[in-house]
């Protein structure tokens, strides 16, 4: 006789193979909080994008200007998180971190 999964002992039904439960705990009341002001704080800035947009058009601003007005916007908003982590120069080196500046990302996925 074939050996039982305990989902067929106990009479559940069998989940497929390779199930496992993971036995995670439910999200706080702060965990959707937290996921909701994320979630809220994308909207806002991909808004802003489209505000910043228009705005370039409808006045005298550059395309320049509007690229630089992004850049500083996103750079002033993860600036805390980059002081709190660091520049991982203990991984990268300063080499890596200018590949990544001058890239403008794009050297991340070497890395």
């Amino acid at each position: 006789m074939a050996q039982q999964s305990p989902d067929q002992e106990s009479g559940g039904t069998r989940r497929g193979p390779g199930y496992r439960s993971t036995g995670m705990a439910k999200p706080t009341t702060s965990d959707y909080t937290r996921r909701a002001v994320y979630g809220l704080a994308a909207v806002c800035i991909w808004a802003g994008f489209i505000v910043v947009s228009r705005l370039g058009v409808r006045t005298s601003l550059t395309p320049w200007d509007v690229a630089a007005i992004r850049f500083a916007v996103a750079g002033l908003l993860l600036l805390p998180y980059a002081l709190k982590k660091g520049l991982a120069l203990d991984r990268l080196g300063w080499l890596g971190v200018a590949a990544i500046v001058t890239g403008c990302g794009a050297p991340m996925d070497r890395w």
